[in-house]
């Protein structure tokens, strides 16, 4: 089974493989070293990750391993560098939200898929005190299902011990509790 950081990796390399086959640009990730190249470019990085309820389809298997499917959203950053900017943003947007052939290749049979999206934001960055740089970002929710296995598997039980503790009578009476223990053996 893939861990949640493989199952990252895998949804970044999907996207970025989008991305790239729907604009033509080269991808970069934030956090990798690249150097930036002379023309138009996009770069993407991942902003926050998070598991988003309660775990699905709780279950044991039969050497005793706990196993849980469980839900994380993923928020990635698509920055698009140099002139133009807002236009591969507009492409990415609409190959995902056309369910168009091109978000099927990328995006079926995988245990990832789309949520939503942030409208696209255009801004002129500086790169020194005169020169301004046209960028546009967008940031896009993903789910990601992720099996979570237990390291080691439950024990069996021998012997459950129980005590009780039961007052009877009003709380004005002196009345001493009655006190009981019960075992329990596995067969």
């Amino acid at each position: 089974m893939a861990t949640i950081e493989e199952q990252k990796e895998a949804l970044l390399e999907a996207f970025s493989g989008l991305i790239h086959e729907a604009t033509g640009l080269d991808v970069y990730l934030f956090g990798q070293e690249f150097t930036r190249p002379a023309g138009r470019y996009i770069a993407m990085n991942i902003l926050s990750s998070r598991e988003n309820g309660t775990a699905l389809s709780d279950m044991f298997d039969v050497d005793g391993y706990y196993s849980s499917v469980v839900n994380y959203d993923i928020r990635i950053t698509v920055t698009a560098y140099r002139y133009d900017a807002f236009s591969p943003l507009v492409r990415i947007k609409q190959q995902i939200l056309s369910d168009s052939p091109l978000y099927e290749k990328y995006f079926s049979g995988t245990a990832f898929g789309y949520l939503t999206s942030t409208r696209i934001n255009r801004y002129d960055a500086p790169l020194d005190a005169q020169t301004f740089e046209e960028r546009a970002s967008c940031t896009f929710d993903f789910n990601i299902s992720y099996l979570d296995i237990a390291a080691t598997a439950t024990e069996v039980i021998e012997q459950i011990n129980i005590t009780t503790n039961i007052n009877v009578g009003d709380k004005s009476e002196t009345t001493p509790p009655i006190e009981d223990e019960i075992i329990i053996n596995n067969p």
